[in-house]
């Protein structure tokens, strides 16, 4: 019988096996789909990698993912950014985004009354963060009678925690974020050479190297739970003994395989009610390089629209001589599932991409669009700031825990899963090691 079962071979589930693996735990690791990843899986065509979306490891080398990795023992070659590192879409022209707060004034993108304001997030960011968690970043822009050029800077800049929404995006979360990147030295965003699915791969040979086991393509139909405790798992028609168990997926879809009943009423709600990030997505594999631009690109709108030219940085996901671009425009989750509203936002997207591209409609070599009512677990927003966020433990059942991005954890987008499966391993190690 394993120490631990995990449910879930997304980037937290990886993580969480790896991390137990090396500490001498035996885990096995069940996924659904038939490939490992989850929704930061690599897809394979015709000589192009292709991920699930635009992905990127914040502060580069620094970031979560990267340094946990050289903690396990493998280490992960980036590509770093190049300045610009982002750009915005306006006028019918691409705009650059400076990381120095001085080359921001000088070209016009901040007022100079707005200086000293961003730099006060730096000088007390021991309480500026927890004193504005559960505030948005308009109320906070409203109290220090911010300028509208400070405004659309920090719409921007919130994409750093995937909710460009500033009438409820989280403050203090924005506020931790851009302060963790100061700390790091402000090294730009990099991009795992190869793909994303480099990272699932190294995880996986840890996870083998040291005993674990992975099987794919096994749908976990039940956990069972015996007066107030983990008992075991049924694993399509056959039932599997397990006393500590680890389900890393959204949170919200935990009672697909466990009796709502087993969790009292209030955190039962609080893991049901979790608003994630929604979006529609487009990748295009191209024919001929048509575009130079290598930064991250935003549109600022309704819907709000990033993307990547992702064969600019990283030449190997593409054959040569060819170009793979992926954008993505946030949504509501209604929207990403009625069919009628996101087919009209796809073909918005789409009108988009070839008003910046007019090169790309003639030279598709193949489109994929994806419908994504999940792409982060939890959006980052002023009422569900980490505080507000689950644990690991599953209140009232003894060995359940959680790992994943809806975590009340530190971090955004794909940090979560990591920093998640850092506390997850940290409880079990207190309980049970």
């Amino acid at each position: 019988m394993a120490d631990v079962v995990i449910i879930g071979a997304g980037t937290s589930g990886l993580f969480s096996a790896a991390m137990l693996a090396k500490k001498g735990y035996h885990v096995e690791l069940y996924e659904k789909a038939k490939e490992i990843g989850g929704r930061a899986r690599s897809w394979h065509k015709d000589g192009y990698t292709v991920d699930y979306g635009c992905h990127l490891i914040r502060n580069g080398s620094k970031g979560y993912i990267p340094t946990t990795l050289a903690e396990l023992g493998e280490q992960l070659d980036l590509i770093l950014l190049k300045e610009p590192e982002i750009l915005w879409w306006e006028g019918q022209q691409f705009h650059e985004l400076p990381r120095d707060p001085t080359k921001l004034r000088e070209r016009g993108i901040l007022d100079e009354s707005d200086l000293p304001k961003i730099f006060r997030l730096l000088q007390e960011k021991d309480t500026i963060v927890e004193q504005n968690m559960g505030k948005s970043i308009q109320e906070w822009l409203q109290e220090i009678k911010a300028s509208p050029r400070l405004e659309n800077f920090l719409r921007m800049a919130a994409m750093g925690i995937v909710c460009p929404f500033l009438e409820r995006a989280s403050a203090g979360e924005l506020f931790d974020f851009i302060i963790r990147g100061v700390a790091l030295g402000g090294q730009p965003s990099g991009y795992p050479i190869g793909g994303f699915g480099v990272v699932h791969e190294k995880l996986a040979k840890i996870i083998m190297s040291f005993g674990g086991r992975i099987t794919t393509g096994e749908r976990i139909r039940k956990i069972n739970v015996t007066n107030g405790r983990v008992s075991g798992l049924q694993v399509g028609s056959k039932n599997i003994k397990a006393e500590q168990v680890i389900c890393a997926f959204p949170c919200q879809q935990l009672f697909r395989i466990l009796e709502e009943n087993l969790v009292s009423a209030r955190p039962r709600e609080m893991l049901m009610g979790l608003t994630p990030v929604s979006g529609i997505s487009i990748d295009y594999g191209l024919k001929e390089k048509i575009t130079e631009v290598s930064g991250i690109i935003l549109l600022p709108g309704e819907p709000f629209i990033f993307g990547l030219i992702t064969s600019n940085i990283d030449p190997s996901v593409a054959p040569p001589g060819r170009q793979l671009m992926t954008f993505t425009a946030l949504t509501s989750p209604e929207e990403a599932k009625d069919k009628f509203k996101a087919k009209a936002i796809l073909a918005h997207l789409e009108a988009t991409i070839s008003e910046m591209f007019p090169r790309k409609d003639r030279n598709i070599e193949w489109r994929r669009p994806l419908f994504l009512p999940i792409i982060d677990g939890v959006e980052l927003n002023c009422n569900q700031y980490r505080a507000k966020r689950p644990k690991p433990e599953v209140p009232g059942i003894e060995g359940l825990f959680l790992a994943g991005d809806c975590l009340g954890v530190e971090g955004a987008g794909g940090d979560l899963a990591v920093t998640s499966a850092r506390l997850c391993v940290e409880r079990i190690e207190e309980r049970y090691g």
